[in-house]
């Protein structure tokens, strides 16, 4: 299953390359031959390259990544294009100055209007290409690309639009170039008639120009042909340049494919929170104030009802006869804001304090300087065109588009429902139209906050996963952060083991000095050390475990130690106190024997 997604997705992107470039878009190569050859490209590709495996959850991220791979493929066919689009408009520049511009007709190869010499010009051009292999350079390009652009590889490198800017400019600068000659030809002629007309006037140049504008022109044209298609040769030899040159806009690709499948970090999620990428539906906060608002309404219905009459009712003490002057203006105004400010109180109030609330039930306490920092590629357009189309942007657009529906689906169903009350509102009288109404747009209202609400909370849940997608890391990024936070773990490791030899030196150091040293006889030995009026009990100096322990006995055989062997202690002060601590109280006994009988022994 995953070996076909990669065939088709590679297919994707070859199939649009052959739908724009040049050779391969012509009509006249029939469809299951372009189907054919694209096929074939795509096993080759898939059995050559060894891809990552892409991770796709549902059917919009499939959409996003086929969409990526038509972009990158009509990229490369686009690149090839501008060298016939240049060849084209050379043509059009030719017939604009002889006067063919006026025979223009529709051209089935390209689906578009031609000129005479546009498409003499491009069938020329296409012949060279097909007779020279020049489309082989659009094959290999088109199989680089897979090496340069693997599948999954989104494209968002802002130099994409400049370098497509710069081929369009290029194709410009060329056309001009093939016509030139031409175009001056021409234009002498016309400033020669232009003489023949002021020195000879009684001729009619105008009917006398156009039938020498076209010999001379096509003479012209007989006459450059063959330095032309050398011309054409070597600005397709430019093409490789130019594929070259587009892909080195991605010099980093091969390091920055690696899949991010680790979980984010305590840090990773502090850092993002303390710049403001958090999660946060606006759906759900929408949601709790429309349910407010909706409250809101419902409670004090009956109090805006009367307030609106008593509002029109009492706005007719204001008509008057007398002129309309500035005091009068000013009293009409206040009493439009006192019960403007009256009527929108209860709601922007509402509004103020459930979106208060319902952000910091969903985010808490935050706040974040990262949004008021002046960040200048906020308002790069090429930035902005990279956002409008990105994965987010289209899952946003799908989510509009559901909510649409939904909301619309079931405002259809309760409509459908009632609609045989509605229509009864005839035989009501105005007292009663009021309560109806109000009724219907109160049910309604409630129907659409709970659907609302429901579509919030799931997509907060949304929001939360997405962000946690968003912020996941690659093994090397875990562990660069780890070389951060706690320092490279070579180093740490190297210092442990610095401090391991200097505390055995330190301790190997001490057994000289020890009182006894207690064994096990083998596998343990501890070195004790007891000074009489200087120490409160005796402390341990040393102690290790075999070949440690073999080492400890050696020294303090050396300096005249005793050794003493005591399996039962030598056991519980390895196990149980540590290098510089004193005995515990209920060994006292024990090693106080131990000693005394030392010091009877020396003396």
């Amino acid at each position: 299953m995953i070996n076909f997604m990669m065939f088709f997705l590679i297919s994707v992107r070859i199939t649009s390359m052959m739908l724009v470039a040049p050779f391969f878009s012509v009509r006249q190569v029939p469809n299951i031959v372009k189907l054919g050859l694209s096929l074939i490209l795509s096993s080759l590709i898939l059995s050559i390259y060894k891809f990552n495996v892409i991770n796709i959850d549902n059917n919009f991220v499939l959409l996003f990544y086929i969409t990526n791979e038509i972009l990158i493929g009509i990229t490369i066919g686009y690149i090839s294009f501008f060298i016939f689009n240049s060849i084209r408009m050379s043509g059009q520049f030719v017939d604009f100055s002889i006067g063919f511009t006026m025979s223009q007709y529709f051209d089935p190869a390209t689906s578009s209007t031609s000129t005479i010499l546009e498409r003499f010009f491009n069938w020329i051009a296409l012949v060279l290409f097909i007779t020279f292999n020049f489309h082989h350079i659009i094959l290999s390009a088109i199989i680089k690309s897979f090496e340069v652009l693997p599948i999954g590889f989104l494209i968002n490198n802002e130099n994409i639009f400049y370098s497509l800017l710069y081929f369009f400019s290029k194709s410009f600068y060329i056309s001009i170039k093939l016509a030139a000659p031409i175009v001056i030809v021409l234009f002498i002629t016309e400033f020669t008639l232009g003489l023949i007309a002021r020195a000879v006037p009684q001729i009619n140049v105008f009917l006398l120009g156009m039938p020498i504008k076209v010999i001379v022109g096509l003479l012209a044209i007989a006459t450059i042909l063959p330095g032309l298609s050398h011309i054409y040769i070597k600005v397709f030899d430019g093409l490789n340049d130019d594929f070259i040159k587009f892909f080195n806009l991605f010099p980093l690709i091969l390091l920055a494919t690696e899949d991010k499948t680790e979980e984010p970090t305590p840090k990773k999620l502090k850092e993002a929170r303390e710049k403001g990428q958090i999660a946060k539906s606006v759906d759900l906060t929408s949601a709790i104030i429309l349910f407010g608002i909706t409250f809101v309404l419902a409670v004090m219905s009956k109090i805006y009802y009367e307030g609106g009459k008593s509002f029109i009712i009492e706005s007719f003490k204001f008509i008057s006869k007398s002129d309309i002057d500035y005091k009068s203006v000013f009293n009409i105004f206040l009493y439009m804001l006192k019960y403007a400010f009256i009527g929108g109180l209860p709601v922007i109030f509402t509004t103020m304090v459930l979106g208060i609330i319902s952000n910091i039930a969903q985010v808490g306490f935050l706040i974040s300087k990262e949004g008021l920092k002046p960040d200048l590629s906020k308002i790069n357009p090429i930035n902005g065109f990279k956002r409008f189309f990105s994965k987010r942007s289209v899952v946003e657009l799908f989510k509009s588009i559901l909510k649409i529906f939904i909301i619309a689906y079931f405002s259809y169903k309760y409509v459908s429902s009632v609609i045989f009350d509605i229509l009864k509102v005839s035989d009501l009288n105005p007292q009663g139209i009021y309560p109806f109404v109000s009724s219907l747009l109160n049910k309604q209202l409630l129907r659409l906050v709970v659907i609302l609400f429901i579509l919030g909370i799931a997509d907060y849940v949304f929001q939360k996963r997405q962000l946690k997608k968003e912020l996941r890391m690659s093994k090397e990024e875990i562990k660069e952060e780890m070389k951060q936070t706690e320092g490279n773990p070579q180093i740490k490791s190297r210092l442990r083991q610095k401090q391991r030899e200097m505390a055995m030196r330190r301790m190997m150091h001490e057994v000289p000095k020890s009182t006894v040293v207690v064994t096990n006889p083998t596998h343990f030995a501890v070195a004790l050390k007891y000074e009489k009026g200087q120490t409160t009990a005796p402390k341990v100096v040393a102690k290790g475990a075999d070949f440690l322990a073999f080492r400890i006995k050696e020294i303090a055989k050396d300096a005249n130690v005793p050794i003493i062997e005591n399996k039962t202690l030598a056991r519980n002060l390895y196990f149980n106190v540590e290098v510089d601590d004193e005995i515990p109280i209920e060994l006292y006994q024990t090693v106080a024997e131990l000693i005394a009988y030392i010091y009877s022994f020396n003396k």
